[in-house]
């Protein structure tokens, strides 16, 4: 019966790239997805300056040569992923799925949509860093290796480094 309902569940989620064309509003998109992500970092870091995150964010989200992924039920956005690409390397960015959607492989469906960017592309691998509260485990999970560790960035956070070579 479970594994039903998350087939089931898989099918109705759509996940598209900026470059599908099925949306004019992405730029919305990707500053709500920044918004989503800065407000669980407040909720659940210690000491992160959400403020500054946003604003910084949404200066620097106009004027990125940058990619997104978006996971949508109907017309609701309900996730997705910005990416930068530079040289032949992908830097994961931002990445955020809403809470209720979470556990049933969207975010996995995400990152296989931008392995499959990669590939076209000719990119050699691909890079992200998180917090421990931010689920780093799922990296592994998806086939990325643990780089370097940062304790204490900012205080009471630790910070994980994580890449995935093609």
């Amino acid at each position: 019966m479970q594994k039903e309902k998350q087939e089931h569940d898989e099918r109705k989620i759509a996940i598209s790239s900026q470059h599908d064309h099925l949306y004019d509003n992405t730029v919305d998109w990707d500053c709500w997805i920044i918004n989503w992500l800065a407000e669980y970092q407040v909720e659940y870091g210690n000491g992160i300056d959400a403020d500054g995150l946003i604003w910084a964010t949404r200066q620097s989200v106009r004027s990125w040569q940058h990619e997104s992924v978006y996971a949508h039920d109907g017309d609701e956005l309900i996730g997705g992923a910005l990416f930068v690409v530079a040289d032949d390397w992908i830097f994961l960015d931002r990445a955020f799925i809403v809470t209720e959607y979470r556990g049933q492989g969207i975010y996995s469906r995400i990152i296989r949509e931008i392995d499959g960017y990669a590939e076209k592309h000719g990119i050699r691998g691909i890079e992200v860093q998180t917090w421990d509260f931010e689920a780093p485990h799922i990296y592994e999970h998806l086939g990325f290796t643990k780089g370097c560790v940062h304790p204490d960035k900012p205080r009471g956070n630790t910070v994980y480094h994580y890449y995935k070579l093609y």
